[in-house]
């Protein structure tokens, strides 16, 4: 199993619950991500894209299609979301309609929220890269200020920021000193 740019966090693994097989690879750009939460038998540390364009180069004419498995995938993936909306009810609405109003190439900031940690890592369709921002920290109050930087950094995208109560209530001081 080759893991890229995932820190296999308890969002992710089910609260850790998830069983790997103990060949994980794992590439990442941090040094500090290796074994952090799963045992890793080999670490590459580096640039996600450099290194899969290496892999890619390496693999050129080794061909591994099994079609079975790939529509094993596809349905696995499709029994996931529909488990997730089912589960959501009618918030997975939220998620289709903030879809629906950011343009292909906006920019989605969330906080970490129930809400965005939920269907803001599992439902939302991301169309590229830096497109679906969050904390990494894992600790909520980032949102707010991030979704204002995005937007500064890149004014002519349409950025839309998802922060909950508890992490408006961290930043409330500065928004009440800036007006």
């Amino acid at each position: 199993m080759v893991v890229v740019g995932s820190r296999l966090r308890s969002n992710e693994t089910k609260t850790y619950s998830v069983q790997f097989p103990e060949n994980i690879i794992q590439v990442d750009a941090n040094p500090v991500a290796q074994q952090r939460n799963y045992k890793i038998r080999n670490f590459i540390c580096g640039d996600a894209k450099d290194v899969l364009q290496r892999v890619l180069t390496g693999l050129a004419g080794v061909s591994k299609i099994d079609t079975e498995y790939d529509a094993a995938v596809v349905d696995a993936k499709q029994a996931a979301i529909n488990a997730l909306r089912t589960q959501l009810d009618q918030y997975a609405l939220i998620c289709d309609h903030l879809r629906t109003a950011l343009p292909q190439d906006g920019i989605f900031v969330r906080d970490i929220t129930m809400s965005g940690s939920t269907w803001g890592s599992r439902l939302f369709p991301v169309q590229a890269p830096n497109q679906n921002i969050h904390s990494l920290a894992g600790a909520i109050g980032l949102g707010l200020a991030t979704a204002i930087g995005a937007s500064i950094a890149n004014p002519d995208k349409k950025v839309i920021g998802l922060v909950g109560d508890g992490g408006l209530m961290l930043g409330i001081g500065e928004i009440a000193t800036m007006a």
